[in-house]
């Protein structure tokens, strides 16, 4: 008879060997499954439960003015929920919006929250507030687990249905809090979802700028950093413009478009669905405006609660034909 320690390592060696089997054998079953069915992206990824959208971008994302409940994001969720069977299948749509947010500042946390939530598609609306604000530098390299993990969920089937199964036995919600502003020189939020936590926020410019920025070159280039980490980790991104087309809105809209054209990156393309609604006054100065007026856009050009409604009625039309286009 074999010594004790001996016998438990054999027994180890094919317990080990009997969960790399039948691991192998899901993600086989998986993938011939996937030939004959095919995988459509407009289901969940691992083809469990509602599919997931990440909404993120500024205050024209968050909501401001407005409860939550009426941005877009979850305006989409509840309209597209609503008719599962034409839309095929159910949406759970998280916004990560928060006032003031530039493009460096997402840019430099889009790969953790797409290590968070997992998202199978992501919305992105942003660069208006590059104009006027500190922009953040890059993150720290991704330490190995964080990397193993992204690497499995790109390349396996069995990883993903794992961890979904595991994500529906436990209650998470997403937490975005904004402390009272005591001052206009800087704001500051966080959004908490389980043990994960964002810092979310601004700083304004100082009145004498920051030497050698270029804001417009800055925001095509996060544009295209951001598309290239959705594609790293397998996630459809889709950037979204501006509702309103004037003042620095217009300005941003016209780097988002370039940015979707150079990445080959799907846009919808928000701004252009409203304007004739929405004119843009003749002679609409960049910083001073004026700007559009219609029902649809506050004074100060941020989305009102029909808005919200119209950008959530544009993304249920748009959004599954955006996503079916070749990169």
């Amino acid at each position: 008879m074999a010594p004790a320690p001996r016998r438990i390592l054999r027994r180890g060696v094919l317990v080990l060997f009997g969960v790399c089997l039948c691991l192998l054998m899901i993600e086989g079953a998986l993938r011939i499954g996937a030939l004959f069915v095919g995988r459509r992206l407009d289901e969940p990824a691992a083809g469990v439960g509602a599919w997931r959208m990440l909404s993120v971008g500024d205050s024209n994302t968050y909501g401001l003015y407005l409860d939550k409940s009426q941005a877009y994001p979850k305006v989409l969720e509840k309209l597209w929920n609503a008719h599962p069977t034409k839309a095929k299948g159910k949406i759970e749509a998280f916004n990560l919006g928060f006032p003031g947010t530039n493009s460096s500042k997402l840019a430099k946390d889009f790969r953790r929250m797409l290590w968070t939530f997992r998202p199978d598609v992501v919305t992105v609306m942003i660069g208006a507030n590059d104009l006027w604000t500190v922009p953040e530098t890059a993150a720290g390299s991704p330490d190995r687990l964080d990397r193993l993990a992204a690497a499995l969920w790109r390349v396996s089937r069995a990883y993903r249905l794992l961890y979904i199964a595991l994500r529906g036995l436990q209650v998470r919600q997403l937490e975005v809090t904004a402390e009272p502003w005591v001052t206009f020189q800087q704001g500051h939020g966080t959004a908490r979802y389980g043990e994960h936590e964002f810092d979310l926020g601004w700083t304004m410019l100082p009145k004498e700028g920051i030497p050698g920025r270029q804001p417009a070159v800055e925001l095509k280039k996060n544009l295209e950093a951001m598309a290239a980490q959705a594609t790293d980790f397998g996630t459809k991104v889709v950037f979204l413009t501006y509702a309103s087309d004037a003042g620095f809105y217009s300005w941003a809209n016209g780097i988002i478009r370039d940015a979707a054209t150079a990445t080959g990156t799907p846009l919808i393309d928000v701004a252009a669905v409203l304007k004739p609604g929405c004119p843009v006054p003749a002679g609409s100065n960049i910083l001073t405006g004026p700007g559009a007026e219609c029902p649809e856009l506050f004074p100060d050009q941020h989305p009102s609660a029909l808005g919200h409604q119209r950008i959530a009625d544009i993304l249920a039309k748009e959004l599954l034909p955006a996503l079916d286009q070749p990169r």
